[in-house]
């Protein structure tokens, strides 16, 4: 063994023993006589309210006067939407003092912000990576590696840190694969599979590469680059935040939902002209414009308003959806191809044994099939064939408006 191996494998070897060390302190203090972490209780039960536990950070926590932000609030808010859970946190200073909190309560969930593949804790169930981040060896990623209850050890003058670090920095190759997960204890296994499926699912969804690209400066996919819009970049989401804010106030709408149409029809453009005849920022055909009240000489603000009005009308004709973002989908399905079309295709899905009240895989199958024959020439469609993509529309304009309510 030459000295630059002996050196990274002796650096590795102490990384490990630095990292599992204080989770192993704490645990042991924490176990009971009979080498058990806790008393089990509520063993197979989920619950609808959890208790989120993480350390003050600037990136994944940040508490100041106006509000707490992060990467983990905004993750979180997004898992408690979609499994309708209350979601309390609680923050501390030092690790220590989180992970003693984890251990003695359940229905908890602890934020390790930082792991490594060379160290597998023990006495709890870890989550599917929220983050994967492949960083180049520095003192700063050296430090966010160790608890901060240790942190004295480690600092940049004491021998321990020169050694490790010492020993790893000329090596220019150097990198470690930093990685993030939730830890829960084991009587919250459902917890974890409910964690783990929302992480699963989310993966390669719009907002989920924003919040990373946001907060790490990950790059986004090639697939996102249609989502890229050179507003945001100063601030706004378009020229027309003003008015897309105050109409959808009006009309109870996310004014990001009303801007999303706007950018996927007209890239903000208000004198845009389709080549079907459809004009303007929100793209409204003209026997739709003549209804609104609109025409090819109507200003910004005018077609805004028009647009809210519209897409308000569509959403409250699907209160029969449940669930707020199928509700959605359907709304903007409706706002590409006309409430008609999605009438026929919903009632398709029911003959075919799909579920006409969600509309990912189910409905929006149905819609695609309205351009075949087959189902166009059944005595359940009143709105003859569709040609249009709204089983595409509904879902990229939602990505992006997902996307954008990072910002």
């Amino acid at each position: 063994m030459n000295i630059r191996s002996f050196r990274s494998y002796f650096c590795v070897s102490l990384l490990s023993t630095v990292l599992v060390l204080p989770l192993l302190m704490v645990s042991c203090s924490n176990r009971n006589d009979d080498n058990t972490l806790i008393e089990k209780k509520n063993e197979g039960q989920l619950v609808d309210s959890i208790v989120v536990i993480a350390c003050l950070d600037s990136v994944f926590v940040k508490v100041n006067s106006k509000d707490t932000s992060g990467y983990l609030i905004d993750f979180i808010q997004r898992f408690s939407e979609e499994n309708m859970l209350n979601v309390s946190y609680k923050l501390f200073t030092h690790f220590s003092e989180a992970f003693h909190d984890f251990l003695n309560h359940p229905n908890r969930i602890l934020l390790l912000p930082s792991t490594h593949a060379s160290v597998i804790p023990k006495g709890f169930l870890l989550s599917k990576p929220v983050l994967e981040r492949n960083l180049p060896l520095s003192q700063s990623v050296l430090t966010e590696l160790v608890t901060t209850n240790h942190a004295r050890f480690f600092a940049a003058k004491s021998f321990v840190h020169n050694v490790m670090y010492g020993a790893l920095k000329g090596n220019l190759s150097t990198n470690l694969n930093v990685l993030t997960s939730f830890a829960v204890n084991h009587q919250d296994s459902l917890q974890l599979d409910r964690l783990n499926g929302f992480i699963a699912r989310t993966d390669h969804r719009a907002d989920i590469a924003f919040l990373k690209h946001y907060y790490f400066k990950i790059g986004l996919p090639s697939s996102m680059r249609r989502y890229r819009n050179p507003w945001l970049t100063k601030g706004n989401i378009s020229p027309f935040d003003d008015s897309f804010k105050k109409y959808s106030k009006n009309y109870a709408l996310d004014w990001k939902l009303v801007a999303a149409i706007s950018f996927k029809e007209s890239r903000f453009n208000p004198i845009a002209v389709g080549a079907g005849g459809a004009y303007g920022l929100m793209q409204f055909m003209p026997f739709v414009a003549k209804k609104y009240q609109i025409d090819g000489k109507s200003t910004p603000d005018q077609q805004i308003r028009a647009g809210c009005k519209f897409l308000s009308n569509a959403f409250r004709s699907w209160n029969s959806i449940t669930s707020e973002e199928q509700r959605i989908k359907f709304t903007l399905a409706s706002y590409n191809a006309g409430t008609g079309h999605i009438l026929d295709a919903q009632r398709l899905a029911v003959k075919y044994g799909l579920n006409p009240q969600v509309w990912d895989g189910n409905v929006q199958l149905m819609v695609n099939n309205l351009s075949l024959p087959k189902y166009y020439k059944d005595s359940l469609v009143r709105s003859g064939p569709y040609h249009g993509h709204a089983h595409q529309y509904a879902n990229l304009v939602y990505q992006i408006y997902l996307s954008w309510k990072v910002f």
